[in-house]
């Protein structure tokens, strides 16, 4: 006798696989490597980058570098082609996310920054100049706009971009 289909509720149990988004995991033959933008993903929160990371890779023309902190950053900018900084204000140790920020665009200066937080007290006015803030918690669309009107800043050229649900 053959198994039974699992029922939606019994996919959603803890410990089952997860259901991937339609689209997830397709190839993105639309973007050439030149066009895919790489977003470095910084915040002290593992299960902020899990959620970041998954968003950006259901959605064309983006692949993400996650980073626990600080030094692990600083060792992905140095180290690879970074687009994107997406950083959370409050990270682990002396060093803030915008004073992060503002070291990287000292070293790369076309570098488009998204800086996220959930802290009430932080403004607008702190973030680097360029800098898109968006405030915790924020929605998948949020953020994608964040990160494109950050590229925009940057100077960057924009493409088409679908992010498959």
């Amino acid at each position: 006798m053959a198994a039974a289909k699992p029922t939606r509720r019994q996919r959603q149990q803890p410990g089952a696989e997860a259901p991937q988004a339609p689209g997830a995991g397709k190839a993105r033959a639309n973007f050439t490597d030149a066009q895919m933008k790489t977003v470095l993903i910084v915040d002290d929160d593992a299960l902020v980058l899990e959620a970041i990371d998954l968003l950006l890779s259901q959605t064309e023309g983006f692949r993400s570098i996650r980073a626990l902190g600080v030094a692990s950053a600083r060792s992905d900018l140095q180290q690879a082609r970074v687009d994107v900084l997406v950083a959370d204000v409050i990270l682990a140790g002396s060093t803030t996310g915008i004073e992060l920020c503002e070291r990287a665009i000292e070293r790369h200066p076309a570098i488009a920054i998204v800086v996220i937080t959930a802290d009430s007290e932080v403004t607008r006015d702190e973030i680097p100049g360029r800098g898109i803030f968006l405030r915790k918690p924020f929605g998948g669309q949020q953020l994608l706009e964040a990160i494109d009107a950050a590229l925009k800043r940057a100077g960057e050229k924009r493409h088409d971009r679908t992010h498959t649900e």
